[in-house]
């Protein structure tokens, strides 16, 4: 189910029941969500590190998981302010905060994700 451009519910289909993304319905029906163009996670080997080592390292998350989540978060490039949007996600239960960047050019990074305070 969308809202505008947002998914805000999956329908199961053999019980008709609402499911969160919260409970993992990408892992479940094995879509992966498409990074949109112009958005990119880190544009290098240190940034891609810098973006992925909580994520990873401290909370052993799935990077694939996670990312997911984040796309399907984020809003169409157009409605996020220049400079730095600060966005959060749920998985599993575990919050976490995500960071991107909107440079000059419309491009969009995703930095730093991890669990929020």
């Amino acid at each position: 189910m969308r809202k505008g451009d947002e998914v805000v519910a999956v329908i199961e289909q053999a019980t008709g029941k609402a499911v969160s993304l919260s409970d993992d319905i990408l892992a479940n029906i094995g879509a992966r969500a498409t990074i949109p163009d112009g958005v990119s996670f880190g544009r290098n080997t240190n940034q891609d590190y810098h973006v992925w080592r909580h994520v990873e390292d401290e909370l052993g998350m799935s990077r694939q998981r996670v990312q997911d989540a984040v796309v399907t978060d984020l809003p169409p490039v157009a409605d996020l302010s220049d400079g730095l949007n600060v966005r959060f996600v749920n998985i599993d239960g575990v919050r976490l905060q995500y960071n991107t960047f909107k440079l000059p050019d419309g491009t969009v990074n995703i930095g730093r994700i991890h669990e929020a305070n």
